[in-house]
This record gives C-alpha cells, sequence and structure tokens, in this order.
C-alpha cells in the first residue's frame, strides 16, 4: 500500500497541514480535494452515535482510499493510499502522526493563531513516518 498523501485537520475542520508525496500540481490539488471530500463525511458522521475512535476507511475516489483517525479533541487524521494495493494497518502510522501534531502544538514557540503549520522540521518528520510504515 502506497501512501500518497497526509492531511491534518483542526477542530474548527480547517485542514492546517496537508502533505502530498506527488511532485505533480495537478496530484496535490486532487488529493487536497479528496481530503475535503473526506472531511465532509465525517462532519456527516459526527452527528451519529457510536462514531468509531479507530482507523477507518472513509472514501475511496479515482483509486486513492482514504483513512481517517478522529482524536478525542476533534482534530481529524487522513492518510490517503493507493486504493488498488494490499491494505496494511495504518494504526500505529496515525498514532504516531497524532503524537508528532500534540508534539508540535505543545511547543511553547507554536504561534496557534497560525492556521497552516508550515515547519519544515515538522514536514520531514511525516515523510520519515511515512517512509517508516510503507512495506519493503
Amino acid at each position: 500500500m502506497t501512501i500518497q498523501f497526509v492531511a491534518i485537520i483542526d477542530a474548527a475542520n480547517i485542514p492546517v497541514f496537508i502533505k502530498s508525496f506527488s511532485d505533480e500540481q495537478e496530484t496535490q490539488l486532487a488529493h487536497q480535494f479528496i481530503a475535503e471530500m473526506a472531511l465532509d463525511y465525517v462532519d456527516a458522521e459526527l452527528n451519529k452515535p457510536n462514531l468509531p475512535s479507530t482507523c477507518s476507511l472513509l472514501v475511496v475516489h479515482n483509486g486513492i482510499a482514504v483513512y481517517g483517525f478522529l482524536a478525542n479533541t476533534n482534530i481529524k487524521l487522513f492518510i490517503g493510499t493507493d486504493a488498488w494495493s494490499e491494505q496494511m494497518d495504518l494504526g500505529p502510522t496515525m498514532k504516531e502522526l497524532q503524537q508528532l501534531y500534540i508534539a508540535h502544538v505543545c511547543n511553547p514557540f507554536y504561534n496557534s493563531k497560525q492556521s497552516r503549520i508550515t515547519s519544515a522540521s515538522f514536514s520531514a518528520k511525516v515523510e520519515q513516518i511515512v517512509s517508516q510504515s510503507q512495506p519493503a
């Protein structure tokens, strides 16, 4: 399973970080659009009781499967993968991304008024987490 993108959406449903692992701008925009589709799905599901707190498949669109995780603080983590490849357990990857996000926002130098995470070190750590989770 190849991870195509990672998205982090805050409690106010604003994308604070979207990292596409493609160099093509058209593909990056498609990944952002698919992340927004997954957000719409999660937003509709939030009104239902017994929402799962595990990593689950949300949307499949144009060959990309989006898996999501909803944290207790209403932070949403999305991972977009190749829909046609063999599935893998994304739960540990989601937990690592959540821990990275928590460490980032708990940093005393973090500017909470800034709507996007633009830190190069944060992006590099996301790439490292993703590369470690990819099958060999």
